[in-house]
Formats: structure tokens, C-alpha cells, sequence
């Protein structure tokens, strides 16, 4: 499948869009996945102001893959991980 990553691997996306508790983001290959909130911020809860903006840059890790083809996202570590 083009665009499929192994799991734990490192990958640039940018962020698409918002939901009550996740974050939408796009590789450059096209494949969409998503980020849970709670990997962004201190806790459980839904997103706040200071999540990442539609057009910012994310250093992600992948975690997993939906059923539906999506891919379940973790924020790098390491400097800038966080917006590039």
C-alpha cells in the first residue's frame, strides 16, 4: 500500500482539522490519520486553545491503524517534535 508506515516510525504531517478530542492531520503522501487530544496535552479531556492550528507542522509517530484505513498518530520526541 503507498503511504503505509511501520509502526513506531517518524513522520511529517500537517494538521487538517479538529474534533472535540482529536486532531486531523495529513502525511505528504496523502494518507490521512488522526492524533488524540490527550497525547497533546497534560491529560484526559478534549481539545484546548493551544492545540496544534490547521496548517501547522507536526513531527508524528505512528501508533496504529484504523479499520477505516486511518492512522492513529503520537507526537515525536525530541526538539521541535511538538510544531514544525
Amino acid at each position: 500500500m503507498t503511504g503505509s508506515y511501520p509502526l513506531h516510525s517518524t513522520v511529517h504531517c500537517v494538521v487538517t482539522g479538529h474534533g472535540a478530542h482529536w486532531v486531523s492531520v495529513r502525511t505528504a503522501s496523502g494518507r490521512s490519520g488522526t492524533i488524540d487530544c490527550q497525547l497533546l496535552h497534560a491529560g484526559p479531556g478534549p481539545c484546548t486553545a493551544d492545540s496544534p492550528r490547521v496548517g501547522d507542522r507536526l513531527t508524528c509517530v505512528v501508533l496504529g491503524y484504523e479499520r477505516n484505513g486511518l492512522i492513529r498518530f503520537g507526537i515525536g520526541s525530541g526538539p521541535g517534535s511538538r510544531r514544525r
